[in-house]
């Protein structure tokens, strides 16, 4: 029945559980896993933002977006 899982792709985007919210410690408090370790993170985030943002990573799956009017995001 699919409860509890994540069976359709296309619905990745509304986990907002993932999200940073305003504020947090976790923004620009990230590391470089390139730099560090060697590892390639990606070019983009769970969401599909640009990695990093602003030249720092933010912690967890998602790089924090400050919204500017008009629903621009900037480097997105």
């Amino acid at each position: 029945d699919g409860v509890g899982q994540l069976v359709d792709p296309d619905t990745l985007a509304t986990l907002v559980e993932y999200q940073v919210l305003p504020g947090s410690p976790a923004i620009d408090n990230g590391i470089d896993l390139r730099k560090i370790f060697g590892i390639d993170p990606g070019e983009r985030d769970f969401y599909g933002t640009r990695l990093p943002l602003n030249g720092e990573f933010d912690l967890g799956a998602h790089e924090f977006v400050l919204q500017c009017s008009g629903g621009l995001k900037p480097g997105s």
